[in-house]
């Protein structure tokens, strides 16, 4: 049976560390894990983090009411009732700190407002997150400069924790709310979970330098991953190629938007559906490639038969003034022979 300990004991904590304390160990534990070569790693490191806050939560409730708390038997059982992760949906617990709680009360007003957003279908829509960002940000609980950087925190927390609904939509929101691209240091504050989104902001910007047909692709293999129905056979073996690349040169940023939990489901089922019916299976990257080859030799070719034809053609008729078009085709004729 896992206790506390247990899972402390994964995150290099021991029992007296706090719900930040659990956080940043979180954070840089995620850093030094591939979650694509190893999903149960992650996944094993995932539920020590979410088992881990609810007990740092637990005993800051607790020792509010001036009582310690006691060991539980079972770090689920103990915590059914307690919030296992910060989370939009989820009301946040009030904190002891005055600049906490601003944040937590600003940090309620917008999960009220991103329950609205949910019920009109919005949360796919970064404007929308923009303007509910930019609105708390605008609250006088945030002029207190303390508070302000806990809720930016907060935020950072919810994206460098993977992706939920609405992380598409909330990662670009959250990085022009909060200048995050063009002010990287207010994300090196946060530690190695800045240092996690800064690596996404920089994935970001490639991946927006990629042609159109590329981000077309790898996008839609991005809403594949989000779905909620699991992806087909013929989908896998379609996109299998693209999803491997988007892995390798966009961690970070897949984590945030999409998550990588479901690429070891892509990966057996395409294990099991692939049949090696001759030589591998072009990218796109490949197949535009060789297209824009094909186009440069069509024109290469085009202007070497210009040159061609040009160097072929008779020297123009000259022509004496009064002289008759006639006499002077044959003169012409006469001397080409004379030539040969």
């Amino acid at each position: 049976m896992e206790t506390t300990q247990d899972v402390l004991d994964v995150l290099g904590l021991d029992e007296t560390a706090g719900v930040r304390d659990v956080r940043r160990a979180y954070a840089r534990r995620l850093k030094g894990i591939d979650q694509t070569l190893d999903p149960a790693g992650f996944q094993t490191l995932r539920d020590a983090y979410e088992s881990a806050l609810a007990w740092a939560e637990y005993r800051q409730r607790a020792q509010a009411d001036g009582a310690e708390p006691d060991e539980p038997a079972s770090v689920s059982a103990a915590f059914s009732e307690t919030p296992a992760t910060l989370s939009l949906d989820k009301p946040a617990l009030a904190p002891i700190d005055p600049a906490e709680q601003l944040a937590a009360t600003v940090f309620e007003r917008l999960r009220l407002e991103v329950a609205r957003m949910a019920g009109a279908g919005r949360l796919d829509q970064p404007q929308a997150w923009l303007a509910a960002l930019q609105a708390r940000l605008g609250d006088t609980e945030l002029d207190n400069i303390t508070a302000r950087t806990l809720f930016e925190e907060r935020i950072a927390d919810l994206l460098a924790r993977g992706w939920q609904p609405g992380n598409e939509a909330l990662f670009p929101a959250a990085v022009a709310a909060f200048e995050w691209r063009e002010d990287r240091r207010q994300l090196a504050l946060f530690g190695p979970m800045g240092d996690w989104l800064n690596q996404a902001i920089d994935e970001r910007i490639l991946f927006d330098t990629q042609p159109p047909v590329v981000r077309g692709v790898q996008e839609r293999i991005a809403a594949l991953l989000r779905r909620e129905v699991p992806a087909t056979a013929d989908e896998v073996l379609q996109y299998m190629d693209e999803l491997e690349e988007v892995a390798l040169r966009f961690p970070a940023l897949l984590h945030v938007v999409a998550g990588s939990g479901k690429i070891g489901d892509w990966r057996a089922l395409h294990a099991e559906h692939y049949v090696d019916a001759g030589p591998p299976r072009m990218s796109t990257r490949e197949r535009l490639a060789r297209v824009y080859l094909w186009l440069l030799l069509a024109v290469v070719v085009f202007f070497i038969l210009r040159a061609l034809y040009n160097s072929t053609q008779p020297p123009p008729l000259r022509m004496q003034p009064g002289q008759p078009i006639i006499e002077a085709s044959a003169q012409a004729v006469v001397r080409d022979e004379n030539r040969t």
